[in-house]
C-alpha cells in the first residue's frame, strides 16, 4: 500500500480526474475503501485515496514476470577508472607548500643533515619550533610525522591552513565538548606549533557553542567615573 501511495503522489498530475487502473500481486489492495477499524498510518494512507478514480485489480504473482525481468535487467559494465589523490598525497602537498614546515620536510625527504643553529636562526618561530623537534621527526609514506617517544604513537604534523578544519572537525566528533577536552583529543593524533592557542582560538570562535553555552565568568562592570570629596588641609 505504501508504494501506491508513494507512485499515486509522483504522478499526481497525470492520474487526477482520470479512471486509472492498478495492478498488484497483492489481493487485499482490492479492498481498499474497506478496511475496518483502520489505525495510525494506513487511516492517513486512506485519507489520500478518494482523490483518485482508481480500479484495483489482482494480478498473480507469477504473471508478474515482466516486471520482475525489468527489476533484474542487467546494469551496462563500466570500464572508466576514477582516480583521486590519496589522503597521504594530499596531507603530503599540505606540508611542502606550508611556509614552516617545508623546509623541514624537504630537508627529511632528502635525507639532509639537521640544520644548525646558525641556518634556522632567523627564522619564523613556528618553523624553530618544528627544528627543535627534529630527532623525534619521521616521514611515513611521504608526510611528516611526530613521534611521541611516551606514549610510542605517531601525530601528523598539520600544516597551518588546516588547524581550524581539524579543530572544528575534532570538536564535531566529541560533540562540541569543552577545550580541554578538545585539546587532549588533538593532541593524540596531531602537532602543529602553539597547539593549546590554536584550540583556544576556535573555541572561543564556535557559533553552536556561543548559542548553546553561557561562560562562567562574570562580565566586568563599564568603567564609571567615582566622586571624590573635597580634602580639607589643616
Amino acid at each position: 500500500m505504501l508504494a501506491l501511495v508513494y507512485f499515486l503522489k509522483h504522478f499526481r498530475l497525470h492520474l487526477l480526474g482520470k479512471p486509472s487502473k492498478v495492478q498488484t500481486d497483492h489481493q487485499a489492495l482490492q479492498k481498499l475503501r474497506n478496511f475496518r477499524q483502520p489505525e495510525c498510518q494506513v487511516t492517513r494512507w486512506l485519507e489520500y485515496l478518494p482523490d483518485y478514480d482508481l480500479d484495483c485489480i489482482h494480478r498473480p504473482g507469477g504473471h508478474h514476470t515482466n516486471a520482475d525481468a525489468l527489476s533484474r535487467f542487467p546494469t551496462e559494465t563500466v570500464n572508466a577508472m576514477i582516480s583521486t589523490p590519496s589522503v597521504g598525497a594530499t596531507w603530503a602537498h599540505h606540508q611542502l607548500n606550508d611556509p614552516y614546515i617545508s623546509n623541514i620536510h624537504r630537508r627529511h625527504l632528502d635525507e639532509n643533515p639537521k640544520p644548525t643553529g646558525s641556518e634556522i636562526e632567523g627564522r619564523s618561530t613556528e618553523e624553530r619550533r618544528l627544528w627543535s623537534q627534529w630527532a623525534n621527526l619521521r616521514v611515513i609514506d611521504g608526510v611528516l610525522h611526530l613521534f611521541d617517544r611516551a606514549k610510542r604513537t605517531y601525530r601528523l604534523i598539520v600544516s597551518s591552513g588546516k588547524v581550524s578544519k581539524i579543530v572544528r572537525e575534532a570538536r564535531l566528533e566529541l560533540g562540541h565538548a569543552v577545550q580541554r577536552r578538545t585539546e587532549a583529543a588533538a593532541r593524540q593524533r596531531f602537532w602543529w606549533s602553539k597547539l593549546h592557542d590554536g584550540v583556544v582560538r576556535n573555541c572561543a570562535n564556535c557559533n553552536i557553542c556561543a548559542q548553546t553555552k553561557f561562560s562562567t565568568v562574570a562580565p566586568m562592570a563599564p568603567l564609571q567615573t567615582v566622586a571624590i570629596g573635597l580634602w580639607e588641609l589643616g
